[in-house]
């Protein structure tokens, strides 16, 4: 019985050495779990032609947005493990959603491998240019002063936990308003449905360059030198501090070989010079990791925001 097992274990391990020694070969589906014209979208789509080129394979950008992301994760979630079908996750996708969505169709922390991180970008507090606000007191006294109290933009999950959490840190009660994504949510704040918003930087950077909306501060620990004028939230005294990212992951079970070579692919593409440049260019920072890393800075996010909601008093819903 012993011999017949250990032959099996045997010829199970030489099978896939073989298969994965061949990986890939056919395309590649990239899930993205958000539309396009997003940071997420838009890093995919740099990622995939990096990709493509290190694996001699095209890799296919698919966007399958809705439900802060829930549709296309899901839908990886349930594909074949066979690493022909990766999903561009997120801080939504990976660490918050469970938190404030209760209607999960997928379990971020057993349904997916982490391959690597691909970016991170500071978030951003935007306002309507009219207002111009400095300090948490213009917004406390423009809170107080307007019939109805203060709109404040969600694009996605994640926008809405930290948007709870700015709250309670200042102190100011206002109404979140959902959106699709950043890039309605700015096209309220252009128009001045709502009054304010966080952002990730890479999606508010031009218009906040151009003088279309006002940025208030970053919610990095230091200044961007995108938006060097821009104090920090912890310069205006509130103690928010958090980044958007982006990350690598395919479906669990995904051969600990194939995990490797996607790795060490994204390794040669995210350490590029001139990778790094275009990515920046976006607003973005390339972060490549290991897999282990990536699933430990995930795992910290899980917890980190989990006590953050705890604390805001925030429930799924």
């Amino acid at each position: 019985m012993k011999k017949i097992a250990l032959a099996g274990l045997l010829s199970a391990t030489m099978i896939s050495s073989a298969w994965s020694s061949t990986y890939p070969s056919k395309p590649i589906q990239l899930i993205v779990p958000f539309g396009a014209g997003g940071v997420t979208d838009t890093v995919s789509r740099l990622l995939a032609k990096g990709l493509s080129t290190q694996l001699g394979q095209p890799v296919i950008v698919d966007n399958r947005p809705g439900a802060s992301g829930m549709i296309g994760a899901a839908f990886t979630a349930r594909a074949p493990a066979d690493g022909y079908t990766l999903l561009v996750g997120n801080i939504s996708t990976l660490a918050i959603n469970p938190l404030v969505l209760a209607d999960m169709t997928y379990d971020p922390e057993k349904d997916f491998e982490s391959i690597s991180m691909i970016s991170m970008q500071p978030i951003v507090l935007v306002s309507t240019v009219k207002q111009k606000l400095s300090s948490v007191q213009d917004l406390a006294d423009l809170a107080k002063n307007k019939p109805g109290g203060l709109d404040f933009g969600s694009g996605g999950a994640s926008f809405e936990l930290m948007n709870a959490a700015f709250m309670k840190d200042t102190g100011i009660p206002m109404t979140t308003i959902r959106f699709k994504g950043d890039t309605d949510a700015l096209g309220a704040i252009l128009s001045g449905n709502i009054d304010i918003m966080l952002s990730s930087l890479s999606s508010a950077q031009a218009m906040a360059n151009s003088g279309k909306v006002h940025a208030v501060a970053v919610t990095s620990t230091e200044r961007t030198s995108l938006l060097p004028d821009t104090p920090t939230l912890h310069e205006l005294g509130v103690k928010l501090e958090a980044s958007s990212w982006q990350a690598l992951s395919a479906p669990a079970g995904t051969p600990a070989d194939v995990i490797d070579r996607l790795n060490q692919a994204a390794k040669k593409v995210l350490e590029d010079p001139e990778f790094k440049k275009l990515f920046e260019q976006q607003g973005v920072t390339a972060s490549y990791t290991t897999p282990q890393d990536m699933q430990r800075y995930v795992e910290a996010e899980q917890k980190r925001w989990a006590a953050i909601a705890k604390e805001a008093g925030l429930k799924a819903q």
